[in-house]
This record gives structure tokens, sequence and C-alpha cells, in this order.
């Protein structure tokens, strides 16, 4: 009878924990499934599903399954009945308890339901977009005057009223220590509407600022804000580095109801921007395993979304609950063929709220076509290109920042020479400039005319101010210019008076550049060198892979498809078949082959000079020399051990030096790789391995570096003056390139020599290498006057007879 028992009391636990087991895979269920990728349940429509935690009707199994217990309990023990109450059946329809859908785990309130419900806000953010996106969403202002422009979109028919917080627009900022409140101001213009001035002191931390009357229209909306500083003690070109204002793009925009997002391509783009905005990812729930390999050409798509800035797909479970905020927006991954084997994809709404892009690749593994619900990628401006031997304004080159109203500027205007323009010799451009300033600014006060960073002229600007100079015309060397990005700068010192003293309000330009000032480059014959900058433009996302090897190379394959979402075709320009990018980190080095580093690639350069480079860019990069008991590091030598250089040593110190400098006569430029590369340090290096092959380019990136930022940087220096160029650039710590030109090829004629081109193209090759070009004309003086001695001693005895 006891074994009986005891049989009962066994099945009786199993038939408990079976329930208690079922019980529980059905609240997880229904759990995933309001979770998941925003698909409709149970044949709901996209509007069902997006309803109201509060209206969705659920269906309580817990009373079906804990009745058959209490008609199950063995007759034996009716202590059992007696410690817990029957069940009782109810008479309407079963229902579930309030679920709480955020992921926290809710306490049982007694009667086998979950308490909580999800917590969705009821209004998105719609961050703000600047002309120039960076990666953290952060605009810095700095100095005394400065202004930004910005955008921020709206769907079309939203009611664009104010009220309960509601299509307001939300500016976060911050200022620095330095910046006094009581003479700074943040000036606004919201669709050219000037708003009352926001007095800063956000010293600690980004604040917001809620500005409830903009005059927000549907479609696009331009901010412009416009920075007033003042330095708390001091004055002058100091002071202007030392103020500033950040602007957190992210959190800054126009606060707007969730049900006002439309569901189209429109909707889906500031839904994305919202999420990437608020977290700076979005959200992936990949069905099928299988198609993770989608996620790459699924990124490159969606860097649209975000003015080419490099996006993070995160993969989330596809069934489950996910912690964490409220999502603005995701991408559900279905498997493929899922729709009769074609790629689909539609926009829907998730259970939670958020706008969700459900998609479906083909059979074959192609993406749908994403243009009907994505933004199409917009190609990159281009810098404007001068035409050389024309005068050309440099308002017609885009020179827009004509006007200064800080102690210390840069006002800068980048321009694009042609690629076959090439000037190495003495000719030279001249800068007809227009320009004024104040009158009364303090003594010291001056402009300098810089072209690529070399001073060419430089002008005083304290005296007879107060209205606009006569034209000057300023001549340079051409040769200061070159093939691609170029930059014309105008560097303005205004000195305090007195330095250590707030400086008065600015209320007018304290210099101006006027719009007809002209540029004028002489052409040249068509003749180019190679390097890595005009390479660089040509690269497509295609043709970005990474070092072959055995097996996945996730550092590679994360910079393969962050560098493919941010090199988009520039503007104007066209394909080059031949171009290449081939990627790989400072730790795949061995990767890159032997020809790439030996005689047959850059001259000098080795793989422990490459070593050398990236060892001060972090752990485990670089040589490390192994020692142990067999083979102890050897002492240094102490002082008694160092005797003063002997004869011998000081004769070969003095040969070397000598040689060098002949060697730098012949061959002007940045000497040898190896002695160049000597004491820096590299975040990323960009070479041309091959001059057979100059559209072939590396790039090598330090172990451990954020491949957005080197997609970032690689992108925007393709029209930037400082962008890298030579045959190796290296990317310092600081984000600077640092370019070294191979000296060893010379200039390439791609046009037939004539006339009027030979005083030209000899003038480069003369440049080029002064010495070898000498000792050519040398040689041909020889010949000439061995054949004028020959003629005269053959000819002598004919004319005697």
């Amino acid at each position: 009878m006891t074994d009986v028992h005891n049989m009962k009391v066994a099945k009786s636990g199993t038939s408990a924990k079976g329930r208690a087991l079922s019980a529980t895979l059905c609240r997880v269920c229904v759990a995933g499934g309001l979770m998941w990728g925003g698909l409709p349940l149970y044949g709901q429509t996209a509007e069902q599903v997006s309803q109201s935690a509060d209206e969705v009707q659920l269906i309580d199994l817990g009373a079906v399954l804990d009745a058959p217990e209490t008609l199950q309990a063995p007759n034996d023990r009716p202590e059992r009945l007696a410690a817990r109450p029957a069940v009782e059946m109810p008479d309407g329809p079963l229902t579930v308890p309030e679920y709480a859908r955020s992921g926290q785990t809710a306490a049982n309130d007694g009667a086998g339901g979950d308490t909580g419900a999800i917590r969705i806000p009821d209004h998105i953010l719609l961050p703000m977009r600047a002309v120039i996106p960076t990666i953290d969403g952060i605009q810095r202002l700095s100095g005394e005057v400065q202004g930004e422009r910005f955008f921020v979109d709206l769907p079309a028919g939203s009611t664009l009223e104010s009220g309960d917080g509601l299509h307001d627009l939300v500016l976060s900022y911050r200022i620095a220590i330095n910046v006094l409140p009581e003479q700074s101001e943040l000036r606004v213009r919201v669709n050219g509407v000037e708003m009352p001035p926001i007095q800063p002191h956000a010293f600690e931390g980004f604040e917001s600022v809620v500005l409830s009357d903009a005059p927000l229209v549907e479609g696009r909306n331009e901010i412009t804000i416009t920075v007033h500083h003042s330095h708390r003690i001091f004055c002058g070109p100091d002071a202007t580095f030392a103020v500033w204002t950040e602007i957190d793009t992210a959190t800054s925009g126009v606060r707007l109801a969730r049900n006002a997002m439309p569901g189209d391509q429109a909707g889906l783009a500031m839904a994305l921007r919202a999420q990437l905005g608020v977290q700076g990812i979005v959200p992936v729930r990949v069905v099928d395993p299988a198609d993770a390999g989608l996620l790459g050409a699924l990124t490159r798509r969606l860097s649209g979304v975000r003015d080419g800035v490099p996006v993070v797909l995160t993969p989330e479970p596809a069934y489950g609950v996910v912690d964490g905020p409220a999502q603005g927006a995701r991408v559900t991954l279905l498997p493929s063929g899922m729709f009769g084997g074609l790629p689909t994809a539609e926009v829907r709404h998730g259970a939670d709220g958020a706008m969700v892009l459900a998609l479906s690749a083909g059979l074959d593994g192609q993406l749908p076509d994403l243009d009907p619900l994505l933004p199409r990628i917009a190609a990159p401006k281009d810098i404007a290109t001068l035409l050389p031997g024309t005068a050309v304004r440099l308002d017609d080159l885009g020179f827009t920042d004509r006007a200064t109203f800080n102690r210390y500027s840069q006002q800068t205007l980048a321009f694009r020479m042609p690629r076959d323009w090439l000037l190495l010799a003495s000719q030279k451009a001249a800068l007809n400039l227009v320009y004024g300033f104040s009158a009364g600014l303090p003594k010291g006060a001056l402009m300098l005319v810089k072209v690529n960073d070399t001073t060419v002229r430089l002008l005083p600007l304290d005296s007879k101010g107060g209205t606009i100079q006569p034209p000057l015309e300023i001549g340079f060397p051409a040769r200061l210019l070159h093939p691609g990005a170029n930059a014309l700068r105008f560097e303005t010192i205004v000195p305090g008076d007195p330095p250590d003293l707030p400086c008065p309000p600015v209320t007018a330009p304290l210099m101006q550049i006027e719009p007809e000032s002209t540029l004028l480059v002489p052409a040249s014959p068509r003749m180019r060198i190679d390097g890595v900058d005009a390479a660089l433009v040509d690269v497509r996302p295609d043709q970005i892979r990474p070092v072959p090897r055995d097996g996945d190379d996730p550092v590679a394959e994360a910079l393969v498809v962050a560098l493919a979402s941010t090199l988009r075709p520039i503007d104007g320009t066209e394909r080059h078949e031949a171009a290449s990018l081939t990627v790989t980190d400072s730790a795949g080095l061995d990767r890159l082959g032997i020809e790439s580093l030996g005689e047959a690639g850059i001259p000098g350069l080795t793989r422990r000079d490459l070593d050398r480079l990236f060892a001060a860019s972090g752990p485990g990069v670089g040589p490390t020399p192994a020692t142990d008991d067999a083979n102890p590091t050897p002492a240094e030598p102490g002082p008694e051990a160092t005797e003063a250089p002997g004869l011998t040593e000081r004769v070969r110190t003095i040969a070397a030096g000598m040689t060098g400098r002949v060697t730098q006569l012949a061959k002007p430029g940045d000497g040898p790789v190896d002695r160049w590369l000597d004491g820096r340090t590299a975040k990323a290096v960009l070479m041309m391995p091959d001059a057979d092959m100059p559209e072939s380019l590396s790039l090598i990136v330090a172990k451990g570096t954020d491949p957005q930022q080197i997609a970032v940087l690689l992108s925007q220096a393709r029209i930037s003056p400082n962008g890298p160029r030579g045959r190796l650039s290296v990317l310092s710590p600081d984000g600077q390139w640092n370019s070294w030109n191979d000296t060893t090829h010379p200039p390439v004629l791609e046009e037939p020599l004539t006339v009027s081109n030979f005083r030209a193209v000899a003038g480069n090759y003369a440049s080029w290498s002064p010495v070898l070009f000498g000792a050519v004309l040398f040689v041909l003086t020889l010949l000439s006057v061995a054949m004028a001695l020959i003629f005269v001693v053959t000819t002598r005895g004919r004319r005697k007879r």
C-alpha cells in the first residue's frame, strides 16, 4: 500500500511539473509572439497589432491547466484541498491578466497572473541632422561668433500645433566653462524666422531647451544656430579656442506622436533616424541564422538613412523578450524564399509601437528592391574644379565663408585641380584679392594668405581700416598647388585690447573677403604623378575586399562593411574597373604578401617598419621580443664601456651626411621611407604597394581601431585638401594624414611632346630631379661638342685643298 501511495504521489508531482512547464511555455509563446518583428499574429492586421497593451484581449490558460489538478487530488491526502482553495471555472470568457512585456519579471499576484504592462512612449523624437554629420552626432561651434545649419524632416499630413510637448522643437546643448553666460547667447532661426535668444547655462552636461512656438512645416525644416560667446576673463586668439558650444543632434529635434508616423518611405526613414539618434544602432531580428550573411549588404543600404555615416546593425533574438528602451524602428529578416521564392519587403507596425522593415531575400540570396521603402543613397557632392588658364571668381568655386567675427579664424576655400595638371618649375599663379576690415583694430592685427598651408602673403589689419581695400594681386609659385584637392586659406589674428578683459560684443565683421576676388592658375601639359588620392576617389563599394585568408576574419569584414557604407561614388566621377582597396588590420600583415613590402613594392619599406609604426597603437601590436633564461637580454654597456667615436667613424658619418645631401639634391622629396617613418605612430596606413598598378591600394588599420571612425575619415579625405596623397600616407592618432612622396618614379607625360609644351615638360623633369636633369644636359653638351670637333677635324683637310 505504501509503494502504491508513493507511486501516486510521484505521478502527481510529475503531472504538476508538466502542467507548470506547459503554463510557462504558453506565456513565453504569447510574449514572444507580441515582441517578434512586428508580424501580424493570428491573422491580425498591422493596425490591430499596434493597439496598446490594455486593448489586446488574451486567453488565460492558467485556469484550464490548474483545474484538472483539483480533480486528480489523491483521496488519501485531503489536507491538500484544505491548504489550497479550488479554482473555480469562470462563467465568462477566459482572459489573462496584464502581462509585463518590458522584459522585467513581474511579481506574481497569487492568482496565477503577471502584473505590469509594457510602457510604450507616446511620442518619438525626430533628430536634427547636420550638413556634415559626425559619428557621435555632436557638433561643436567654437569662437566668439559661429553658426551651423541643421535639418529635420516632418511627415506630411501631421498636425503641427504645439501642445502637451508634442511638435515642439527641442535643442540639447552644453557650453565650455570659460563662457560668460551674461554676455553670451544662442540664436536660433527656424525656416528663416528668428526665435527668442537663449542664454546658455549648461556647464555640467547637456541640457534641453524647448522652443514650443517654432514655425515648423511639413517636409524639410531648416534650422540655423548661431552662437555668440564671450570669454570670462580674456580676449584674443587664445580665448577664441577656449569658448565653444556643443549641439547633440541625437537628442535635439522635434517630438512627434507615434501614431503620426506614416507607414511609407518617409515615415520609415524618420523612424530609423530616430532609432539611430537615441540608441546609435538598428536592431535586427534574424529568424533563420543562415541569412546572417545578408547583414553586410543591408548595412550598406541603410547607410543612406544616415547620410553616409556607417550604420551598426545589432542582432536580437527573433523569438523572445528583449530588454532595453522602447525601439523606434527595427528590421526583421524573414527566412529566404518565404514568399514563393521571391524577395519581398514591406513596412509594418510592431506590437511595441516600433516601425518594422520586414523583408525576405529570394532563394538566390538576393535582397528585395528597397528603393520604394528607403531613401536612395545620394552621391556625395564634390568640391569645385578650377579650370587652369582662366581667372575664376572665388564665389564660383563655392567660397561662402567670407566674413569673420572671431579674433582667430581660418576661412578656407577647398577646390580641385585636374588630375593631369602638373607644374613643378617656377611658373606663377595669381590671386586678385579684394578685402576689407574694421577700423580701429588693435596693433598687431594681421591676415595670413596661405596656399596648402604655405604662407604667401602677410597683410596688416591695424591701419586704414573701415573700408574696402583696393584690389591686391598676390603672386605665388604654382608648384604649391598639386593635382586633386587644394586649399586657399585666409587666417586672421586680432589681439585683445586689452587682452586680460572680456572682449566687447562684436556687431560687424572684423575682416571680409569680397566675392569678386579671383584666382588664376596657369595651364600645364598633361602630366601626372600617381598617388593614393586619385585612386581613393575611384574606389567603389564593390571594389573593397579583405585580404584573403583561411577561415573567417570578422575584423576585416567589419572594416569592409563600414568602408562600403561610406565610400560611395562621388558625384561626377567615373567608374574604373582596375580600382581596388584591400583591407586588413595590423595583426594580419603576414597576409599582405612579400611582394607588397619588398623591392617589387615600395623601395625601402619592410615588415619591421610597419611593426614599429603600429607598435604604440595598442597592446599586442608589433613585435614583442621574447626572453628566457637560455637567452637573457644583454645588459646595456656602462659609462666606462662608452668610447668617443674614432676617426673612421667620424669620416663615415660625414660621408653619409654628404651622400644624403647629394641624394636630396638629385631627387628632392621626403627621403627614404624608413627614415621618414621613424618616430611616427599610426592608426591606419594607406599605401600603393605596386607602382605599376596605381589604382590598387592597401589599407592597414591598427588593431582595436573603430571601423566606423576609419571609414568616415577616409570618406571625408577624398574631398579634403588635408587628405592622403603620395605613395604612402599615415593616419596619426590625432586624425591627421601625413604623406610620403616617392621620387623614384618620374612624372608621366600623357600628350605628345611639341614645341609649345617643351619648356613646361622640361621644367617638370628638371624640378623632379635637378642633378639628373643637369647630368643629362651635361652629357648632351659633351656629345654636341664631340660631334662639332669631329666635324671640324674631318673637314679641315678638305678646306685646305
